[in-house]
């Protein structure tokens, strides 16, 4: 996940002014507390409407001060957050371009697409929660247990013991959550998996009727991802039930030790209001920081296997070497070939009379020449799947290519009684490919039809052109 942060580099500014601007507004929150408890000592028991006003006022501008730094901070989040994630997108998708055809199968085209999606959003969300509050909870939490100090040392107890309690149940919760959140995601790649051969096979499973088999599969890995999202969801949601219960339980100690006190005179009224505000700010701020900790969890998980599928550097050069093997394997065996192939072709040259000799000789010259065809075609298959194929494009008039292939193959056709059957337009048709590599596929084409075809039969060869 820490690697990720590289496309954060662009928005340094936007992730130091973001956070800043949030503890500014905190700054701000925590002053409140003793702005009403002025209120309550000084203004209201002597009846001094204008104290009162004035603290109302003083509320209102670091409200609206506050107001002003959260829209703020959040642009700035927000601008970071989706920024990284485009960011981000693109280094992925690029990365995966450049992946051979065996990583890709490895993998699976499911697994990709759920990283390149829900788990890069789950990212974006992540870096937009953390900008926004990871220093602002905790600025909250350790600073209204400073400013509790200022008011009442007594008091202020209640929150060294509770706040160490609360950071036990949060962060415990979130080191429960991590693993399960990462067997989430790994139970969403599966059912994408099985949509997705549904959706591409749906011809197939018809025709053999596997629906019922495929819905019952489809329903297990469904259920399992339930379950397990229920389960992980339990464990998150005890996070807000167990703060509450301590934090109310710590606020009925202060209320209990703040009267026992204000009844001897040694604090006011307005300074236990201020403390039960303060530890009401913890209350929240927690709740807050334990949704962010969920959040976080989820996105350090899909920020994990976005991060494996980046680390898949050296796929290409294995394919590479792979290729460059076949390549120098193949070339061993042509070298001795081509020498048979010269020597069969000098021997044929030869004014041989026996005609079981010439039968060998002849049998020598179609095998030789089959396996220069075969070793070719290795080379050339090896090239294709790992993207090193070079590719000239040409104009090609497709309906003369057509007709040159069937002339060149007629003698097959009449030898194997095939007849050839074609409907094509009479104008030309002009595509752009490489000239070489299309005939080879209509040579590998009329090869398989002369061979293979039912002897007797018809060839039908249709051509139209749609759209553009």
């Amino acid at each position: 996940m820490k690697k990720l942060l590289i496309y954060l580099k662009d928005y340094k500014k936007e992730t130091i002014l973001g956070p800043l601007f949030k503890l500014l507004e905190a700054s701000f929150e925590l002053i409140i507390p003793l702005v009403v408890a002025s209120m309550i000592d000084k203004g209201i028991p002597t009846g001094d409407g204008g104290h009162i006003i004035r603290m109302c006022l003083i509320m209102a501008a670091f409200g609206l001060i506050g107001l002003i730094c959260a829209v703020t901070a959040q642009f700035f989040a927000a601008k970071a957050a989706v920024g990284f994630a485009t960011k981000l997108r693109h280094g992925l998708f690029e990365h995966i371009q450049r992946l051979s055809f065996s990583r890709l199968d490895e993998e699976g085209t499911s697994t990709l697409i759920t990283r390149m999606t829900s788990d890069i959003n789950q990212v974006q969300s992540g870096v937009n929660l953390v900008l926004r509050l990871f220093l602002r909870s905790p600025f909250i939490v350790f600073g209204a247990m400073i400013m509790a100090f200022t008011v009442d040392v007594k008091g202020a107890l209640v929150f060294v013991v509770v706040i160490p309690v609360l950071s036990v149940i949060v962060f415990g919760i979130m080191l429960l959550s991590i693993p399960m959140f990462k067997k989430v995601q790994g139970g969403l790649d599966k059912v994408l998996a099985i949509t997705r051969e549904n959706l591409t096979g749906v011809r197939v499973i018809r025709a053999f009727n596997k629906e019922e088999s495929e819905i019952t599969t489809f329903n297990e890995s469904n259920d399992q991802l339930t379950q397990m999202q229920i389960f992980v969801g339990k464990i998150a949601a005890l996070t807000s039930p167990l703060t509450f219960i301590i934090v109310n339980v710590a606020t009925i100690a202060l209320v209990w030790t703040g009267a026992i006190q204000v009844n001897d005179g040694i604090i006011s009224q307005g300074e236990v209001v201020a403390l039960v505000n303060y530890m009401s700010q913890i209350l929240v701020e927690l709740v807050k920081l334990a949704n962010l900790i969920v959040s976080v969890t989820k996105s350090i998980a899909s920020g994990n296997r976005i991060q494996a599928v980046l680390d898949m550097e050296t796929s290409m050069k294995d394919e590479k070497l792979k290729t460059d093997l076949i390549t120098n394997v193949s070339h061993d065996i042509k070298t001795p070939l081509t020498s048979i192939i010269t020597y069969v072709d000098l021997l044929k040259r030869e004014n041989i009379g026996d005609a079981r000799v010439q039968g060998y000789i002849d049998i020598l010259d179609s095998k030789s020449q089959r396996l220069k065809q075969l070793i070719d075609d290795l080379v050339e298959a090896s090239k294709i799947s790992s993207g090193n194929i070079s590719i000239q494009l040409d104009t090609i008039n497709f309906v003369e290519l057509v007709r040159q292939s069937i002339g060149e193959f007629g003698e097959k056709f009449v030898a194997s009684n095939l007849q050839v059957v074609t409907k094509m337009p009479e104008q030309p048709m002009f595509i752009e490919a490489d000239s070489g590599q299309l005939w080879r596929v209509m040579e590998n084409l009329f090869q398989n039809v002369s061979k293979y075809a039912m002897h007797g039969t018809r060839v039908y060869i249709e051509m139209e052109e749609e759209g553009e």
